[in-house]
């Protein structure tokens, strides 16, 4: 009996060691374990893979995203809500840039449902005559959140590369043209997976654009900052990170 007890006691003392040895190498070395849930880590992977083909390389510490079975998305008539209210900002804004803006009247009447989803820092922006120069470049770079939503929701076929902005145009066609009580019934989200592979790719290339701003080094070609950005920051409160409202969503890398 001794014996067999001294055998657990130096059983547990090797697990023990090996786990401490583990976490060691993931604090020391930046050496990252597979997940739990194998989804996330082969979507991490093939994420890398296509990575690696524009010859851009990101830490493999980087941890992967949220698993296909852990994911649970906003009801889709919300995330309808949130792209329509958020487009309405970005319009204003663009309206602003041009030298020809929309007054708030005007902007309700266009809008009138979608007006009143706008989030408090939205409101207080479109209602702000004053407001500066950059804000209303901050505002107009929503339109790719925008696009980030609806893509997610079906409406738009597509998302181009991460170097190219949103066709503005078709997205104001399309807005513009909404019946919105029916798509509010009807909205549905694309493939989880779909989701999940974009939030994979925009959390790593935010990765590498704050390394090359760290580092004084330019972002490669095929990645427009701003773009990947608001991707990121739509994508982050579509998937419920940090649990934020809108206007406190974080995008780390």
């Amino acid at each position: 009996m001794r014996m067999r007890v001294l055998g657990w006691i130096t059983s547990i003392r090797v697990v023990s060691r090996i786990l401490i040895l583990l976490i060691l190498m993931r604090e020391v070395m930046g050496v990252i374990l597979p997940p739990t849930l194998t989804s996330a880590w082969a979507r991490k992977q093939r994420t890398e893979a296509a990575l690696a083909q524009q010859d851009i390389r990101t830490p493999a510490s980087l941890p992967a995203v949220i698993a296909d079975e852990e994911l649970s998305l906003r009801p889709a008539s919300e995330c309808l809500q949130r792209a329509l209210g958020c487009c309405v900002a970005a319009v204003m804004a663009d309206t602003r840039a041009s030298g020809d803006p929309f007054s708030v009247v005007e902007l309700q009447e266009r809008f009138p449902q979608a007006y009143g989803w706008m989030t408090p820092e939205e409101r207080e922006f479109v209602e702000n005559a004053a407001a500066s120069e950059q804000d209303c470049v901050n505002f107009t770079w929503r339109y790719e959140a925008v696009a980030t939503l609806l893509w997610a929701l079906n409406a738009l076929p597509s998302l181009p590369d991460a170097d190219e902005v949103c066709d503005v145009s078709e997205l104001a066609d399309l807005v513009m043209n909404l019946d919105v009580n029916k798509a509010l019934q009807a909205a549905q989200y694309r493939a989880a997976a779909d989701i999940l592979n974009q939030l994979d790719m925009m959390y790593r290339l935010q990765w590498l654009v704050h390394d090359c701003r760290h580092q004084d080094q330019d972002v490669p070609e095929s990645v427009n900052a701003s773009v990947v950005q608001e991707r990121l920051y739509a994508l982050n409160w579509l998937t419920g990170f940090d649990v934020a409202d809108w206007d406190d969503i974080q995008t780390p890398a």
